[in-house]
Parts: C-alpha cells; structure tokens; sequence
C-alpha cells in the first residue's frame, strides 16, 4: 500500500513538472479585436504579426490604441497585460495571443 501511494504521489509531481508553467485557458475574453497589432515603439507605427517571427510586444489594438505588454511566452503562444483593465480580464488574468495571427485566445491566470 506505502509504494502504491508513493508511486502515486511520484507520478503526480511528474506530471505536473511535464506541464511546466503553461496556464490553462478560464474562458474567453470580450470585445476583443479580430487581430491585435505590433506596435514598433520607435516609430509608432503599427503592423499585423510576422507569422515567421516570435511572440512580439507591445501589441496594439487597433480600435482602440489600448496597449499591451508581454508577460511570459512559449509554444507560440503570448500572455499579454493590457495597459488598462479591459478584455473582461480580472486583475488577476492576462489576454492569451496566438502570436502567428495576433488572435485573442482568451483569459489564463497571470
């Protein structure tokens, strides 16, 4: 029974270095545009994502001029704080970007 529970418990902290620090997506985020933009800090001047290229930041929006910043990245995927609460983000949430097509994914936990 003791190496029954021991292999349990092994398996789960296996399991849980195998995840690493991706966050789960809570749901998904509102009023969100149909793609964020890359902002180029020097210019100001804003254009869509490079597929080809990393997760980029600062993003932009492009409705609204609200600016977002890079967090953490991995996979493709960038968590992104808003300049300002928006999205439906709770202060404890940051905006999911696919960074190939500067979609919103949704809510994870910050």
């Amino acid at each position: 029974m003791k190496n029954n529970v021991l292999l349990a418990s092994v398996a789960l902290a296996l399991a849980a270095c195998a995840t690493g620090t991706a966050q789960m997506v809570r749901g998904p985020a509102t009023d969100t545009p149909a793609a964020f933009l890359v902002l180029d800090s020097a210019t100001g001047e804003s254009r869509p994502v490079n597929p080809d290229t990393t997760c980029e930041s600062p993003l932009v929006d492009p409705r609204s001029g609200r600016k977002l910043m890079m967090v953490r990245s991995e996979n493709g995927l960038g968590d992104y704080q808003p300049d300002e609460p928006t999205y439906g983000l709770a202060t404890t949430e940051l905006l999911r970007v696919n960074c190939s097509t500067g979609v919103s994914l949704g809510r994870v936990a910050q």
